[in-house]
């Protein structure tokens, strides 16, 4: 699931862009700028992509000269690659296949190794490294207008995580945030008494009878 944020002032930008733990891309623009806009559509047709889970951060110049100036920020788009609140990389102007480049490199690595445990009670060697689980790498956008739901996830490493989502959203917007925070892309989810796996990825979480329940995270 791609995350598109607005940072507006500094103290959000310390918020949702240095306490990241995993690489994000930063992007300086302005409402009247053209290139912007460009490199932007371009960002948001590839956040379309069910599979994404890239993380830009947005800068409007205009809204926020103390960020631009501590920037440096020269010229617009200006893009920067955070890692663990440091800037690794940066370029100016329009320039697809590098912010491609950067969208790659800010995208969860979706690998998995450590140990998970199996609805029995018994461990299932998958790996010799331990689990990398962050529960804040990931966000679902709740729409307060709209019926919404708490839905508790259970990870394979026993951590839990509750969630709001809207009933009308899909099981694939919850599959999508269990692969951000999980670090893991192959995985079911396990839903209902007796469990059984969620397959239907375009059913609504109210299809699904997710409102209020428990799902678990299985291999």
């Amino acid at each position: 699931m791609a995350q598109l944020i607005e940072i507006d002032g500094q103290q959000d930008f310390e918020k949702k862009v240095l306490t990241q733990k995993t690489p994000i891309v930063v992007q300086f623009y302005a409402d009247w700028c053209g290139p912007c806009k460009k490199l932007m559509a371009h960002v948001e047709q590839k956040a379309k992509d069910k599979e994404a889970c890239f993380k830009v951060a947005k800068i409007n110049v205009d809204k926020n000269k103390e960020l631009a100036g501590s920037h440096q920020v020269k010229g617009i788009p200006a893009v920067y690659l955070y890692d663990k609140s440091k800037i690794i990389d940066q370029f100016t102007g329009l320039n697809v296949q590098k912010m491609d480049d950067y969208l790659k490199k800010s995208s969860v690595k979706l690998t998995f190794v450590g140990q998970s445990v199996s609805l029995g009670g018994q461990q299932e060697d998958i790996g010799n490294d331990q689990i990398n689980v962050n529960l804040n790498a990931g966000q679902i956008v709740v729409d307060d207008s709209k019926p919404k739901t708490n839905v508790t996830i259970r990870l394979l490493d026993g951590q839990q995580k509750t969630v709001e989502i809207n009933t009308s959203d899909k099981v694939q917007s919850l599959f999508n945030y269990v692969k951000i925070i999980s670090g893991i892309s192959s995985f079911k989810l396990l839903a209902g008494f007796p469990p059984k796996p969620l397959q239907n990825m375009d059913a609504t979480i109210e299809d699904e009878d997710l409102e209020d329940s428990r799902v678990t995270q299985s291999q």
